[in-house]
Parts: structure tokens; sequence; C-alpha cells
């Protein structure tokens, strides 16, 4: 889709669910697009709900693509199946970029980033009277 790269793609997609008063919404659109809209969208004043980065999962959901083996999975290497499975397009997503990932995350985890995206998240929250 373009989206990681295309600003304004990504801010029609914000636009599309501002003001309506969603509980979930599923963004199925693979990493990192999924990941910058949700981003934007707990940004936006008028986006309410909660933003599920589904990816993939989709995939498996419907069949179109086959889960590890429940040995593998048990041990917890899915990734490494799924690595096997498409090399070209996941290895350096699992490899190179997923710890990285994890470093920033513990590195917001110790200064609190996360904190405030959470109240802004129970705030948004409204349960059905």
């Amino acid at each position: 889709m373009g989206l990681a790269h295309d600003e304004d793609a990504r801010n029609c997609v914000v636009m599309r669910v501002a003001g309506e008063r969603y509980r979930y919404i599923f963004l199925a659109v693979g990493s990192p697009q999924q990941e910058m809209i949700a981003a934007e969208m707990m940004d936006a004043e008028t986006v309410t709900g909660t933003a599920l980065c589904v990816g993939g999962g989709l995939d498996y959901v419907t069949g179109h693509k086959r889960r590890a083996p429940l040995i593998v999975q048990r041990v917890g290497l899915e990734f490494v199946w799924r690595i096997a499975e498409d090399p070209r397009r996941l290895w350096r997503r699992y490899l190179q970029d997923g710890p990285a990932i994890l470093i920033i995350a513990f590195k917001w985890a110790l200064a609190g980033k996360s904190d405030g995206h959470q109240s802004r998240a129970r705030s948004n929250h409204r349960t059905r009277d």
C-alpha cells in the first residue's frame, strides 16, 4: 500500500475513522504501516477505540497460510517457522528490526513514555450503558 512513505495516505486512513465511535479498529496492512497508523490515531483527538494491529494474522485465521506445527508453537519458535516459510520478507524484520524494537520499548518503559498513551487510551474507552 505504500503507507509507510505516504503521510497523506496515512492521514486519510486516520480521518476515515475520526469522529466515529468504534470500539475496535482492526489494522491489517502489515508492519510498519499499521503501527504508524495506530500511533497517528492515538495522537488524534477525534479517534476513539482500540486499534489492533493484526497484520498477517488474518492470513492464518482464514487458512490462507499454515501455522507452525504444534510442537514448534509450544516451544516458542514459531517465528523460526515463519522465517523459513518467507525468508526474503521476514529475516530482517525478525532478526534485525525485532531486537531493536525491544530495546526502544524497554527504554520507553524506563522513561515512563508509555504512561501518557495508556492514560489517554483509558480515558477514551467508553462502556455501553
